[in-house]
């Protein structure tokens, strides 16, 4: 009676013995921008170089926290893009992944937990109830939980996902014995209680490397079950380690099941709902994402805090000039900036001013003001740039939101900032940079100290901190704290520069705005790296000759505008009077910028590099640039578009239904990712800004067949009329293009069947008599039927704006709805 066994075909295959950290790792450089995985609900997707660099970060945090090799990490978790990150995260540090079902019952997953004795779990949002539950039940008091989505009471996945700066030299752990146990998945529990059954690197490894030897191709896949089964840990593993895409379905349901397999063009799926297993054929798809990238420069990149950067800056630039008081030619040199920032600081330290307390900053343009910035910098403190021209409403709402422990106001402000602290229910302390008779003021500060001379700057523990709080501008909703880190800001500056800075005759950058905006928080940082002076204004809406004088005055290089001042400058009679052969530079950013005015600002300054750059607070800096020389042979075509890709930039235009990477002309929303960006919002959950590791900037736009971008509109600035997309920017454009328009703004009209009419406001040039019928008769002729003027056109002497000259729609909306 030989045994009867039943032995299936023999194959030989090379076996993998590494650990399945190890071998998710190298693929993701392997297959780096091909598409991981699509939420097939919203059309999101993430590549494979986005899973690693933020698999990298969490791995790095629960290092940290003190997590092991063979320490058992649990997830219960749903079927979405973030769910991959914290499996990803535990086999790179060679921690055993424990599965739980969101489904379970508290009993259930409290008997599970029992078994396995995690160290953390990682929870989906809406099994946080559940979890506690189950650990009370099982008697577990000391389990850490991470929440994957929101959550008030525990720490969440998106605080983890912030760059390390260590992150480029980690490496996964290696396992010693690839037969050790990877996976522990729980058998159903229909005959009996579940049992965790042990999975090793080596058998899921090489049972899917057998698998891909089959298929050959890369492939895509869907399943709508969670990586609480055997088969979507299988397929997970086959798509990672073989470049291959996973379409992610929350659930099974046959009708939305069949249109995700025709929607991703799926001739194949494996759907798994408990016992339920449907077999579809699979088919190969190019995932190859179009990206466009920006030159690659290589730098060596600071880690020092600012305070630390700013202080060295004062002994090596000693006796040079730091900055210059355009009204009065007075200076300052490096070496006093120092000295005074030492005084104050010490009195912040005295103050019991810590590393991490938020200082608030709301400061005009005055050497002073440096002042009160570098101090707090220093001492490590975040500073939160307010804006003398906010009202208190605003400026109360932006205070709640950093809850600062001090408060630099400039003297004009503090009327404003004590109002604004009442309407927000804050006790904080204020020192008014200026005079007043009833606060604490800096020149108080600023007295000799004993102990001055043996100050050295608070260090950073981590150049990926935040250093500055910038406000978003609120056109759209309301503000936001962007925070923006030492490392992010140091390296933007130096790195990222429009212009060389000789350090032997070092330019001269003149710049309007406060530091309340991220340009002149940049200039700042350049020109403490670089030795050159800034010449400062304590107007913000400086006359147009006023500036020319400035420029002729001090040599100035370096001017920075926003577009709006350029008609101020094409508009002035005696500009000719003016000798401006020194400026190099014209830098135009801050808003949306018309062709026609760079081909004038061009003829104004024929000596002069006119540059465009698109940006955002977000980008702590440009993301596109773009040089007009006209002396040169130069595309001069492409002077309505905002440039080419900065270095070391990613662009990506995504549709903004289904997020599918679009390509050339083809307009969708306009997401960037650099090295130094912003590290999220202060205290605010900011996984709705990140797509697939690139950063949402809410632009609309597309880029040419020579990688030029081109801006359209805001998303939000959108507007429907009979269910049609109107792209107010692109109206504007053929109003400014009437002789006699100046500018113009356009915005929806709510209208009762037709859901909005577009409408307009027009500001005319000086002289210009032309009737709103002229106007109204030019932009039908050249506008399509959806775009026509329907509200109506007004003509006014001044367009409503943000202080760095944005149009903010929504307010011009409401003034012509009352004008009508």
């Amino acid at each position: 009676m030989s045994p009867r066994i039943v032995k299936g075909p023999r194959i030989s295959f090379e076996e993998i013995t590494k650990g399945l950290g190890e071998v998710f790792f190298e693929a993701a450089d392997k297959y780096a921008d091909n598409i991981c995985q699509i939420e097939a609900e919203t059309g999101k997707t993430e590549t494979f170089r986005s899973v690693k660099e933020r698999s990298i970060r969490v791995a790095i945090h629960l290092l940290e926290m003190g997590i092991k090799p063979g320490d058992v990490v649990a997830c219960c978790l749903k079927n979405s893009i973030d769910s991959a990150i914290p499996v990803v995260t535990s086999l790179y540090i060679n921690a055993k992944v424990a599965s739980l079902d969101v489904l379970q019952s508290s009993r259930d997953c409290a008997h599970c937990i029992q078994l396995v004795q995690p160290k953390l779990i990682f929870v989906d949002e809406d099994a946080e109830t559940l979890i506690e539950n189950s650990l009370v039940e099982a008697g577990f008091d000391n389990v850490g939980i991470i929440i994957v989505g929101t959550s008030s009471k525990h720490k969440m996945l998106s605080e983890m996902l912030t760059p390390c700066a260590t992150e480029s030299e980690f490496k996964p752990v290696a396992v010693k014995d690839c037969h050790d146990t990877a996976f522990l998945s729980f058998s159903s529990g229909t005959t009996d209680r579940s049992k965790a059954i042990c999975i090793s690197h080596f058998g899921l490894l090489n049972k899917i490397a057998l698998q891909i030897r089959a298929f050959k191709k890369q492939v895509v896949s869907m399943n709508c079950a969670s990586l609480f089964w055997f088969l979507p840990v299988a397929m997970f593993t086959q798509a990672m380690i073989s470049g291959g895409c996973r379409v992610l379905c929350p659930e099974f349901d046959v009708e939305t099941t069949l249109k995700y397999i025709e929607k991703y063009k799926l001739e194949t799926a494996k759907i798994l709902r408990l016992s339920v297993t449907v077999n579809f054929q699979l088919v190969e798809v190019s995932m190859s994402a179009r990206i466009v990238r920006g030159p690659r420069v290589d730098f060596e990149k600071t880690t020092k805090g600012l305070g630390e950067f700013f202080f060295e800056s004062g002994d090596k630039h000693g006796d040079k000039i730091c900055h210059i008081q355009a009204e009065t030619g007075k200076t300052e040199t490096f070496r006093s900036v120092k000295e005074r920032s030492t005084r104050v600081a010490i009195h912040l330290l005295e103050m019991g001013i810590k590393p991490g307390d938020v200082v608030a900053c709301c400061l005009k343009n005055k050497f002073d003001s440096v002042i009160a910035v570098v101090a707090s910098l220093y001492v490590n403190a975040i500073i939160a740039s307010l804006d003398v021209g906010q009202s208190s409403r605003e400026c109360a709402y932006c205070l709640k939101l950093v809850h600062p422990k001090l408060i630099f106001a400039d003297e004009d402000a503090e009327a404003m900032i004590e109002k604004s602290l009442v309407e927000a229910g804050l006790d904080v302390d204020i020192v008014v940079v200026g005079k007043s008779s009833n606060r604490k003021t800096l020149c108080k500060m600023l007295k000799h100290c004993t102990t001055e001379k043996e100050f050295r700057p608070v260090a950073v523990e981590d150049c990926h901190d935040t250093a500055f709080l910038n406000f978003s501008s609120g056109t759209t909703g309301n503000a936001k704290a962007i925070s923006i880190s030492h490392f992010a800001l140091v390296n933007e500056a130096i790195y990222d520069r429009f212009t060389p800075f000789d350090e032997q005759s070092p330019d001269i950058t003149m710049h309007f705005g406060s530091l309340f905006w991220i340009l002149p928080i940049v200039l700042l940082t350049r020109s403490m790296a670089f030795g050159n002076p800034r010449v400062l204004s304590s107007k913000y809406n400086v006359p147009a000759e006023n500036t020319l004088k400035y420029i002729e005055t001090y040599k100035v290089t370096f001017l920075a505008i926003q577009p709006i001042y350029t008609y101020a400058l094409s508009n002035l009679k005696d500009f000719d009077t003016f000798n401006v052969s020194s400026l190099k530079v014209l830098l135009i950013s801050g808003a949306a910028t018309n062709g026609s005015q760079i081909l004038k600002m061009a003829e104004l300054f024929p000596d002069t590099n006119i540059n465009v750059a698109y940006g955002s607070t977000e980008a702590v800096g440009a993301i596109t640039y773009f040089g007009f020389i006209p002396s040169r042979d130069v595309p001069v075509s492409k002077v309505a578009s905002v440039g080419k890709c900065v270095n070391n930039a990613d662009i990506k235009v995504v549709d903004t239904k289904t997020r599918k990477i679009l390509g050339p002309y083809e307009q969708g929303e306009i997401c960037f990712r650099k090295p130094y960006a912003m590290n999220g919002y202060y205290k605010l959950d900011s996984s709705d800004v990140y797509d697939d590791g690139f950063i949402r900037t809410g632009d609309i736009g597309y880029y040419d067949e020579d990688e030029y971008f081109y801006i359209v509109g805001r998303i939000k600035e959108m507007f429907k009329y009979k269910s049609w997309q109107v792209l107010p920017f692109a109206v504007e454009n053929i109003l400014e293009e009437h002789p006699d328009v100046k500018e113009a703004v356009v915005f929806g009209i709510p209208h009762e069947i037709d859901e909005f009419h577009p409408a307009a406001f027009v500001v005319l040039k000086e002289g210009a008599k032309v009737s709103v019928e002229d106007i109204q008769k030019f932009a039908s002729d050249k506008v399509s039927e959806v775009q026509k003027l329907r509200g109506g056109i007004k003509i006014v002497d001044t367009i409503a704006r943000t202080s760095t000259g944005k149009k903010v729609r929504r307010g011009n909306a409401e003034i012509f709805l009352k004008l009508q």
